[in-house]
């Protein structure tokens, strides 16, 4: 075949659909918005609600409730992708050396549950969402709170599985550029990790880049220490909140524009696709529905945010693009339906390989989804169908109504619990519910059907015990240390308590 293209893979961590200057966004995103411009944009993509499920499709090419991980994989449990499952980087570690920088968030009990055990060569990153510069992530049991370190490297510079404050001061350096690590940000190492392995890493190569930002905490650059001749966060009639939001989405902005910078510098630009997606909807200004402030994103003109199944939880930003995409797709955009499961098929693809038996397609392909199963959670009776201009929904969601630039929020009284029905091609923000229409009680009772087809055919699984159980070993093992405590496919956990 001719020479393989690199792929690199970015994950935006909450980003909402108008935190991009391209959809609207009230501040500049030079450098993502060159991406969508000069990429082929898809229009009507799906992820997940929540960044673990939206990982599983990434990873798994199939729908996270075909294993009942519709939720968090919370920290001290045994939470996992199954490893019967093959992942995308697991077929094109056959050519490819493989990275991971940043956010894995799929298991890590086992060594078996690791990126290294899942077709990833080398990973600099965090098991776990974290913190802006402390690199640790509590585990809480029965009231005691557990700060666990949260920062490791796996790969040659290191002897297996290591925690980056357990490195040699010279490899935390050539890896992240930094002597001390203990007041710089996730994004920051990652960043400056990628860049290295952009410029050391033999082709062809896949990178999987999976910043911190701009998840919660709101925390973010000083707004004068950003580049002024790009980014403008002195934001007038806004929030404090949206303030520091727009510090965080300028540094992921400026993160991309690094990244391109150096596959232009490398000469790699031309033999090299970017891909770069949302994990999830925005999370906007949650106010008193909680006890802190989680963040200021904006899905508008979409109903709701993330954690929930209206569109502003799971339509997603997305764009195929790079020096290899071809002339024809440039500055397109595709209106088809798409889903987060399509996405590593389409790497697969552009990689040379084939992998059929997933729920995904290849997106530059001739095929088509005629519809889209985008949740089906029988235990919470939780059910989202797309077909067409329409869309089912039903389930109990908290974080209600339109939130425009991440604070103005317009409540709404009308919920779903029961389901819906919205025409999204004439209601993009879900605000005429036409479930007792006729057609729209038929598209329903259809809906259900096929939902239930489903769930009898034995390709289903309710949540596993081990999502929410945690586990003693979890914080005694290597107390202190997000740290695996088996070697096997099958973990002992010691039960501690229920999360939650």
């Amino acid at each position: 075949m001719e020479e393989r293209p690199n792929i690199v893979f970015i994950i935006a961590d909450d980003l909402g659909w108008n935190d991009l200057s391209f959809y609207g966004a009230e501040f500049p995103t030079p450098n993502i918005d060159l991406l969508f411009n000069e990429g082929y944009v898809f229009q009507n993509y799906y992820v997940h609600q929540t960044c673990a499920p939206s990982r599983v499709a990434f990873l798994s090419m199939r729908y996270s409730w075909r294993y009942g991980l519709n939720g968090l994989l919370h920290p001290g449990t045994a939470a996992h992708v199954p490893t019967s499952e093959t992942l995308y980087p697991e077929l094109m570690r056959q050519e490819y050396s493989t990275y991971l920088a940043g956010k894995w968030n799929l298991g890590y009990a086992s060594t078996k549950y690791l990126p290294t055990s899942r077709g990833f060569d080398e990973w600099f990153g965090y098991m776990q969402g974290s913190d802006w510069t402390d690199h640790v992530r509590n585990i809480r049991i029965n009231g005691t709170t557990y700060p666990m370190y949260n920062m490791w490297y796996d790969g040659p510079m290191g002897d297996g599985l290591t925690a980056i404050d357990r490195l040699p001061t010279e490899v935390v350096s050539n890896l992240t550029g930094y002597y001390n690590t203990s007041d710089i940000t996730h994004t920051s190492m990652i960043t400056n990790y990628a860049v290295n392995i952009i410029q050391t890493a033999p082709e062809p190569f896949l990178l999987q880049f999976s910043p911190q930002e701009p998840h919660a905490p709101l925390e973010g650059p000083e707004t004068d220490s950003l580049n002024s001749s790009l980014y403008d966060c002195n934001l007038t009639n806004s929030s404090e909140n949206r303030i520091t939001y727009c510090t965080q989405v300028s540094l992921l902005d400026e993160t991309v524009g690094l990244i391109v910078d150096s596959l232009k510098k490398q000469n790699l630009w031309d033999n090299t696709y970017i891909i770069f997606s949302t994990d999830n909807g925005g999370a906007s200004d949650f106010g008193d529905r909680r006890r802190s402030l989680a963040s200021a994103s904006s899905n508008y003109p979409f109903r709701g945010m993330k954690a929930t199944q209206y569109e502003g939880g799971i339509h997603g930003v997305f764009t195929i693009a790079g020096g290899a995409l071809p002339d024809k797709y440039i500055g397109q955009s595709n209106y088809d339906l798409h889903h987060a499961v399509d996405v590593p098929v389409t790497m697969l693809s552009l990689a040379g390989y084939q992998h059929n038996g997933v729920d995904g397609i290849d997106m530059l392909s001739t095929a088509k989804h005629n519809e889209l199963s985008l949740m089906i959670d029988v235990e919470n009776s939780i059910y989202v169908y797309r077909k067409g201009d329409m869309k089912y929904i039903q389930g109990n969601f908290d974080h209600e109504g339109w939130y425009s630039f991440g604070w103005i929020h317009e409540d709404t009284n009308l919920t779903c619990l029961n389901g819906c029905v919205f025409n999204l091609t004439a209601d993009i923000g879900e605000r005429v519910d036409l479930i007792n229409t006729t057609f729209g009680a038929q598209f329903a009772m259809e809906t259900m059907e096929a939902i239930n087809a489903t769930v009898h055919s034995g390709d289903y699984m309710d949540e596993p015990d081990d999502v929410t159980n945690l586990c003693w070993e979890a914080v005694y093992f290597d107390p202190g240390y997000l740290t695996p405590w088996s070697d096997d496919d099958v973990v002992n956990c010691t039960f501690a308590a229920v999360f939650g």
